[in-house]
């Protein structure tokens, strides 16, 4: 059903933001969210023979990365994604899709264990999956049906574009870096902004308000936490042990934080109480995850044999 968006309650009318009010200005930002999630979801591509040579694997490993790991994500996400999309904010899941390929992104260009890239890969695939379902759905509400064709393009136009770019960008920083993890690190810079834009996209189905985007900012300061903890911890110290402690709290992390942005703004746009109580357990998780990398990070110093 088609919903006329509105002016969310609590959010103070500005000028300059009064093109992303309207329909085409939210569409503009929703091929955005479709561009930085084909972007993130080829990163691999432009980089993945230096990486394989660099890292002595095979072309299986590599396969593996690019191929199995999203598909498998994707495919078990999908319908679990879809029913959250029908229960909460839309706005909110492109969001926590943009800061779990951030973040997924980030650890990719961090690790060098098989592993944790593997886990990486298989989350971008699970924020492109989510990406796509709340852009879909977003399209349904925001234009009547005698215009959803011409969105659609513009959200298809998105997809392509960002899969170009990562091409021409990943060439570019492969060339200018000095490995294929500094060059992968510089492909997570355009997520940032594009990351930080999700913030201007409302749901016309349930607002969340001022204090929502709050707590989004919020939820974008403990994920980018996450990573940078993270990169304290030397490579060379890292064991099977390390390796496991790293995937498991970067799984509750990167999990987590979309469900405190997706629970606590439906819960302050009036959705249930059901939503307070995930996202308090999911942002406990977060603040876990931060801590459990910090202890990593003083156990294992830098330089220490």
């Amino acid at each position: 059903m088609f919903v006329q968006p509105s002016t969310a309650p609590g959010v103070v009318s500005s000028p300059a933001l009064s093109f992303f009010r309207r329909p085409w200005g939210q569409m503009l930002l929703i091929a955005l969210a479709a561009c930085a999630s084909a972007f993130a979801r080829n990163t691999l591509g432009p980089l993945q023979e230096t990486m394989r040579l660099s890292l002595h694997w095979g072309d299986s490993d590599m396969a593996l990365l690019q191929g199995l790991a999203p598909a498998l994500a994707s495919a078990a996400g999908a319908v679990p994604l879809g029913m959250l999309a029908d229960r909460w904010p839309r706005a909110r899941m492109l969001v926590g899709a943009a800061l779990l390929a951030l973040a997924a992104t980030l650890v990719s260009g961090m690790t060098r264990d098989f592993a944790l890239l593997f886990v990486a890969r298989a989350a971008i695939g699970l924020s492109f999956t989510a990406t796509l379902i709340a852009a879909f759905t977003l399209i349904a509400d925001l234009f009547p049906p005698e215009r959803r064709g011409r969105a659609t393009m513009a959200l298809s136009f998105g997809q392509v574009s960002g899969g170009s770019a990562v091409f021409a960008g990943g060439g570019y920083a492969l060339v200018a870096s000095v490995s294929w993890q500094a060059a992968m690190l510089w492909l997570a810079v355009p997520l940032v902004p594009c990351a930080a834009a999700m913030l201007l996209v409302r749901d016309p189905r349930a607002m969340a308000g001022l204090l929502g985007l709050f707590v989004t900012l919020g939820g974008v300061v403990s994920v980018a936490l996450v990573p940078a903890t993270a990169a304290a911890i030397p490579a060379e110290q890292r064991g099977l042990a390390m390796s496991l402690l790293v995937t498991t709290t970067m799984l509750i992390a990167v999990g987590g934080a979309p469900l405190m942005v997706s629970g606590l703004s439906g819960v302050l746009g009036g959705e249930s109480a059901i939503g307070t109580a995930m996202a308090i357990v999911a942002s406990a998780a977060s603040l876990i995850a931060v801590g459990v990398f910090a202890w990593a990070a003083r156990t294992f110093p830098a330089g220490a044999g």
